[in-house]
């Protein structure tokens, strides 16, 4: 039988592949700020100077996220002079404490990099705390998106081998399965088919108007190392 085209676009996005890019694309995100903040530290022990800062403003910032939590910010602005170079005016997030020890008009100690005063911190060490915490959560993320791509690389190697290499057979309709699930309130069906080989196979979910009858024949793609076949309709 002739072999129907099928890109892998439409297996990319009909098949859940895109699965394990989201913990991965996080993973990238996390690691990459981790990797800033701890690279601003190295840089403040290598190059740091110390200045007096005087603190301008101090504000809070409230949030909710999507469970309803609320989130809160305590943000300290302030102003120092570096030994070279013009007045550099910072807004940092800090913790509790460190926001109410302070304000308008307080001075208080910055530390800061010779060559680059905008990469500077009134919490000893915050950049580094940041970077390790970040890194800290980057790592179960990381391992989810490679359990994932473990998971997808098993399961989907199967369909790319039926789709690209695998014989393309006819099969006989035998059966419609009832499964004991339901979506947007419909009742999902399987059906159950023999193929010319005599190999037995059953599809995906399905609504039971979206399914041929039994006795109808369909198409079926089988990967020649598993023997698993798949309905042309669920490629």
């Amino acid at each position: 039988m002739e072999r129907r085209r099928i890109t892998f676009r439409r297996l990319f996005t009909r098949h859940f592949i895109w699965v394990p890019l989201l913990p991965l694309a996080i993973t990238i995100g996390l690691s990459l700020f981790a990797l800033h903040e701890l690279r601003k530290a190295d840089r403040l022990d290598l190059h740091g100077a110390e200045a007096v800062a005087q603190v301008i403003a101090r504000d809070i910032r409230t949030s909710r996220d999507r469970d309803g939590r609320t989130q809160t910010e305590y943000r300290v602005e302030y102003r120092f002079q570096p030994s070279s170079g013009d007045a550099v005016t910072t807004r940092r997030s800090v913790n509790r404490a460190t926001y109410n020890a302070v304000a308008p008009g307080d001075e208080i100690p910055v530390r800061y990099v010779l060559h680059d005063p905008q990469i500077n911190e009134i919490e000893p060490g915050q950049s580094r705390r940041i970077g390790r915490i970040l890194a800290a959560i980057a790592v179960p993320f990381g391992l989810c998106a490679l359990v994932a791509l473990i998971w997808v690389g098993r399961r989907k190697a199967r369909l790319f081998r039926a789709v690209w290499l695998g014989e393309v057979r006819q099969a006989r309709i035998t059966e419609h399965e009832v499964l004991n699930v339901q979506v947007n309130g419909r009742t999902q069906y399987r059906l159950h088919w023999l193929d010319a080989a005599g190999q037995s196979g059953r599809s995906g979910m399905h609504d039971y108007h979206d399914l041929p009858a039994v006795g109808e024949v369909i198409v079926v793609y089988v990967d020649p190392r598993s023997g698993l076949g798949w309905w042309e309709a669920d490629i």
